[in-house]
């Protein structure tokens, strides 16, 4: 099974927006289609205040919203300016944080964290 937490390699600029990707997989680590899928929703937390980030709360992204899934279980979440700002920290020059995904078909409930850092960058 893979691990429940996962951190992205490398740093990304606060105020960025980019594309996060996966797979959603059984405990065979096979992937599970869209259309097997009763639920999949999204949470963007801090890590380290647990706050929750631009309103992202259990929001559905079953291929609607930000989140897209194929036949093959591979998803891509993409994310907006709002969810990488770090105007809850003024000062800070880097935070990290964290993509919550809750997943379930008729018979599975799966939890995904995927952790990423954010930088402030020099300048106005």
């Amino acid at each position: 099974m893979p691990s429940p937490i996962v951190r992205l390699p490398g740093a990304f600029a606060a105020g960025s927006t980019f594309p996060v990707n996966g797979q959603i997989v059984d405990g065979t680590l096979n992937g599970i289609p869209a259309t097997n899928l009763v639920s999949l929703t999204l949470s963007i937390v801090d890590v380290l205040t647990m706050a929750i980030i631009n309103g992202v709360q259990a929001i559905n992204i079953l291929n609607t919203n930000r989140g897209t899934v194929d036949n093959q279980g591979n998803l891509t979440i993409q994310l907006e300016v709002g969810d990488t700002l770090m105007d809850e920290v003024p000062g800070a020059t880097s935070i990290v944080r964290a993509l919550i995904i809750d997943w379930s078909t008729l018979t599975l409930v799966g939890r995904q964290q995927i952790e990423f850092v954010l930088l402030a960058l020099a300048g106005p």
